[in-house]
């Protein structure tokens, strides 16, 4: 077997003028090529065949929350005092702190008993 191995790279070697070494080192080259190659193709298949495989998942209807818990103060955007021309007691609050309300709406309702009692008494 080596007796035919070094006729055939005595060829090669002497049509190339080629020397052994050179031989040598051009078939390991091509060996590692081909390993190479070879070793690619099958990782490179085999996981794009993977990542190409769609996962079903049935869907179900469900609520996020987020809960920030953290420590502070707040600030309104704008701060506005109400005063009332007339005193009494306050019958009904139609809103809650932080309700939007529009102009003319009504804030409060007194009780009109002490407002008509100051009445008569200046008259």
């Amino acid at each position: 077997m080596s007796n035919v191995w070094n006729r055939i790279v005595g060829a090669i070697a002497i049509r190339r003028g080629l020397t052994m070494k050179k031989i040598i080192l051009l078939l390991v080259l091509a060996a590692m090529s081909g390993g190479g190659y070879y070793y690619w193709h099958n990782n490179h298949t085999k996981t794009s065949k993977d990542e190409s495989r769609t996962r079903y998942v049935e869907i179900e209807r469900d609520s996020i929350a987020e809960v920030v818990a953290t420590t502070g103060g707040v600030d309104p955007n704008l701060e506005v005092e109400i005063k009332c021309r007339a005193g009494g007691q306050i019958i009904r609050l139609p809103y809650d702190v932080s309700d939007r309300v529009t102009s003319g709406s009504l804030l409060m309702e007194l009780d009109p008993i002490d407002e008509s009692r100051r009445v008569r008494q200046s008259e």
